[in-house]
């Protein structure tokens, strides 16, 4: 079974949860691809915490990997920790996975995981959590 083959059978098995209501709408996201099919994205939130493995994201469908915050924290602080974290992402990126790291909040931070070809970051570097009306105060007006 190929990639896509599994994705549409995730789909299938994850639409019937939702209309069964084992599976709340808000899980759903609809990406517009621009083309005429609609392309399921599966990501791995949180890697490497609650006991994820390193061979996880080659063995299911998945598009995207979130390295969870530990490793940043680790690559920063010693050697051992930067060669594990750089390991992974050429190791992904050669899978062809999008990589995020969650935990962003320096200058050091950014800088690092740019170093590593990270190009997605989660974390407070930009800002801190607003709300709606001082969203759009803050970057809309």
């Amino acid at each position: 079974m190929d990639k896509r083959e599994t994705q549409d059978r995730l789909l299938r098995s994850l639409m019937d949860d939702f209309v069964e209501g084992d599976m709340p709408a808000e899980l759903f996201r609809k990406e517009e691809t621009g083309g005429a099919t609609d392309i399921l994205r599966v990501a791995i939130d949180d890697f490497g915490s609650n006991g994820h493995v390193v061979i996880l994201p080659f063995e299911l469908p998945v598009d995207t990997a979130k390295f969870d915050l530990s490793y940043l924290r680790n690559a920063a602080k010693s050697d051992a920790g930067r060669i594990m974290l750089t390991g992974l992402v050429e190791s992904f990126q050669k899978a062809g996975l999008r990589l995020i790291s969650e935990g962003v909040e320096t200058e050091e931070d950014l800088a690092l995981v740019t170093s590593l070809g990270i190009r997605s970051i989660q974390g407070f570097f930009y800002d801190r959590p607003l709300g709606i009306a001082a969203f759009e105060r803050k970057y809309l007006s």
